[in-house]
Formats: structure tokens, C-alpha cells, sequence
């Protein structure tokens, strides 16, 4: 029997409203994240935690300078991981298609090719979960956290692109049906429907304490940690 606060199974049911009307969900992930290099893999009595309490986190140091978007220099120091996780995410099926170098100091993003919606919550799960387990046992470290407490870290965020298909044809039901109009009247109303459940919807979009830190009025991206920050783990 599904269990009903399941995430997953709220997805489906989701998705079988869809289905019904003859449309799919197709998602399209993009996702940053940082690269650490652990410092100190020694495990001591502070590591440790109780239930509900955790342990301090692993000391972890930068991996590469940062702030250039783009660098190959930057890009090349942490190539030798990067090409590990391509291989392991091809090999386990998920479908890369990007790797970049993004602002702070070992911010990454990969992006990922479209697929049903429900195929794509489960590659962002693998991929999470493979990430950290590869990148731990070559000697780094990967964080998901929105706002990782690390001197002057930009926050990380994600990218969900959403359409909508006819089940039958695959046709993309958000394209225009007129010459200058940007969306469909069916887009138009999905559209609008993201924007007038922007904030209760954060509830699920944000599900960490941590993350709404990177919420900022007027700010296109969330600045650095505040000085003094230590290293904290997602």
C-alpha cells in the first residue's frame, strides 16, 4: 500500500490528473551544488551526535579559487573527479548533459536532459545521493545545502523547466499558437498558476531552514556566507 504522504506517490496522483486529460509532465533539471576537497577525514568524538543532535561537520577546504565564471584553469583542477561522475552517471543511467563551473569556489551545475516527470524526481534523488558517495571516496566532499557556511560562498539553487505534452502526439502543448504571443493560452494559465502559488508552494520547493537563508529582497543572487562561517553539511 503507497504511503500517502509519500512524495513520490503525491507525484503520481498528481500525474494521473494529468493523464487523464490526455497530458504528460516533462521536467528538466538543473542543479548546482558544491565540490570540497575534505581537509581532514579523521573522525573524532565531536563528529558524533545523538539522535536529533549531529555531530560538527568534517573540515573542508576549497577545491579551486572561484568567482570566474567559466574558467578552464578552475575547471581543470577539478577535472578528475567531474570525469568520474560523468562515467558513473552514465553508467547508471542518468542523462547528463552538462557539467559547468559556475561562481564560488567549487560551485558546480549539472544539467540533465528533459524526461516525464516522475523518471526526473527519481535521476534528482540518484543523482544526489550518487554524488556524494563518489566524490566522499576520492577525498572531497559535495553539498547541496542552499547557503553552505563557508567564507564567501554564494548561495546554490536549482533550475525545474516544466511543459506539458499530449499524451498521443508528444506535441509540446505550451508552444504558440499565434505568430508574437510567447506561450499558449494553456501556458498562460500555467504560468500563471506557478506565479500565484510562488510562496506557499516554498513549502515543498524549499523543505530546509537553510534554504530560505538565500531568500533576499531585491537581490538576483543570494552573496556570501558571513565571515567567520564554518563548514556545515547538507
Amino acid at each position: 500500500m503507497p504511503f500517502h504522504f509519500s512524495p513520490r506517490q503525491l507525484l503520481r496522483r498528481e500525474l494521473k490528473r494529468l493523464a487523464d486529460k490526455g497530458l504528460g509532465c516533462v521536467v528538466g533539471l538543473e542543479i548546482e551544488w558544491y565540490l570540497l576537497r575534505v581537509a581532514d577525514p579523521l573522525l573524532t568524538d565531536e563528529h558524533t551526535g545523538i539522535p536529533g543532535v549531529r555531530g560538527a561537520p568534517i573540515k573542508c577546504s576549497p577545491v579551486e579559487p572561484g568567482f570566474s565564471y567559466h574558467s578552464e584553469s578552475n575547471m581543470d583542477l577539478m577535472q578528475p573527479v567531474l570525469s568520474a561522475l560523468a562515467d558513473a552517471f552514465e553508467k547508471i543511467g542518468l542523462p547528463l548533459r552538462s557539467i559547468e563551473n559556475e561562481w564560488g569556489p567549487g560551485q558546480l551545475e549539472c544539467t540533465f536532459a528533459a524526461r516525464p516527470a516522475l523518471e526526473a524526481a527519481d535521476h534528482a534523488m540518484l543523482f544526489r545521493t550518487a554524488t556524494r558517495q563518489i566524490c566522499r571516496r576520492m577525498g572531497y566532499f559535495a553539498t547541496f545545502m542552499a547557503r553552505p557556511a563557508l567564507k564567501g560562498y554564494y548561495s546554490s539553487g536549482w533550475h525545474l523547466h516544466q511543459s506539458l505534452v499530449e499524451s498521443r502526439s508528444g506535441r509540446n502543448v505550451f508552444m504558440p499558437e499565434r505568430e508574437g504571443d510567447c506561450l499558449s493560452p494553456l501556458g498562460r494559465a500555467w504560468l500563471a498558476g506557478l506565479l500565484k502559488y510562488a510562496a506557499p508552494s516554498t513549502v515543498f520547493a524549499t523543505p530546509t531552514l537553510n534554504g530560505y537563508r538565500r531568500y533576499r529582497p531585491k537581490l538576483a543572487r543570494a552573496g556570501p556566507a558571513p565571515p567567520g562561517a564554518t563548514t556545515t553539511a547538507a
